[in-house]
């Protein structure tokens, strides 16, 4: 399961944005809601597979360790109070929030990590995150997520801004592109001088004074966020893809180990799964190596576009929380601030 995070952070951060709404309620009725929304088959308890958070917080909610969770004890424990004062730090800092649509169509563009057989859909058994997420996402309900849900997702959402086309063929310097198309050396290019289908594409994005045209400065700025978007791709297409090691079917005594006779897969890769040296892999062992691979921390969790960066606006969560991520301060969480 979730490495331990310090509560409430992380159900913080899954619930707070549900609950947007509610926050002129009192305490009691806002943590009323917030168990409500937990509470999917609304039998009036929250069981593991419903709480959105860590191992650790539903042990602390569940006082009685019936592997139950009730409304009172959940309003009486660390984590729900935790999330009424998330919810006041909240109210101090007032921003444009992603909302709950657009989280979910980018939720879907980061499906292709866990996708284990590339087959385009994904079903619980390749779903590594909470039980609660994967049923938010399923819109459908026939238990996979797939084009069908995201397009009723997409359909819901607002309409979303017209995007910078991506940069195809080389991207030459500014010298270069003027020498190119100023036909009448003006250090200005107009729509009818350029003739590259790219940049013309995407000159209202870089005309910032909206005169028809691109100065040396504009021009720039665009090419250096074309970079920018490109090297984002290329981060998003290297993304390392665990091994597929079948266990229950290379384990063929049923003792819960693959041991050497046994596996069938690179044998570089034996040796990196037998942490313990035993001259045998576990499942546990197979278990760890995926979340290595796949990334299981802060900012492969909410890292939406790959670029190895978690803004505020991919968060979505309390300011404060994020900002106590944000150990540089320049905006951003990297694995350099965990």
């Amino acid at each position: 399961m979730t490495a331990p995070t310090p509560a409430p952070m992380r159900v913080a951060a899954a619930i707070l944005l549900m609950l947007a709404p509610l926050c002129g309620q009192d305490d009691a009725k806002f943590l009323q809601a917030a168990f409500v929304r937990m509470d999917a088959d609304k039998d009036g308890i929250v069981v593991r597979a419903e709480f959105p958070g860590s191992d650790r917080q539903f042990a602390a909610i569940d006082a009685d360790k019936n592997g139950k969770a009730t409304l009172a004890e959940f309003s009486a424990s660390e984590v729900g109070k935790g999330l009424v004062r998330a919810r006041y730090r909240s109210k101090d800092e007032p921003r444009e929030r992603t909302t709950s649509k657009e989280l979910m169509v980018r939720r879907f563009d980061a499906l292709s990590r866990v996708d284990q057989n590339d087959d385009g859909k994904v079903t619980r058994e390749e779903w590594n995150g909470a039980e609660i997420a994967f049923f938010e996402l399923d819109l459908d309900r026939n238990g996979v997520l797939d084009k069908r849900d995201r397009s009723e997702a997409e359909a819901e959402a607002p309409p979303t801004a017209e995007e910078m086309p991506e940069p195809k063929g080389d991207l030459y310097g500014v010298d270069e592109w003027m020498r190119r198309f100023d036909k009448d050396g003006n250090a200005l290019l107009s729509n009818k001088e350029i003739t590259d289908k790219w940049l013309r594409a995407a000159l209202p994005f870089g005309d910032k004074d909206a005169d028809g045209s691109l100065s040396e400065s504009e021009l720039r700025e665009l090419l250096a966020e074309a970079m920018r978007r490109r090297e984002q791709g290329n981060v998003r297409r290297q993304r390392p893809r665990p091994y597929d090691v079948p266990f229950d079917a290379w384990d063929k005594d049923d003792d819960e180990k693959v041991r050497q006779n046994e596996w069938m897969g690179p044998l570089s890769l034996f040796a990196q799964l037998d942490a313990d040296r035993d001259a045998a892999v576990s499942r546990d062992e197979v278990l760890r190596y995926r979340k290595r691979v796949l990334g299981n921390d802060f900012v492969e969790r909410f890292d939406l576009d790959g670029d190895g960066k978690v803004t505020l606006d991919e968060f979505a969560g309390p300011t404060g929380a994020f900002r106590r991520a944000d150990r540089s301060g320049d905006g951003t969480v990297t694995r350099q601030d965990r």
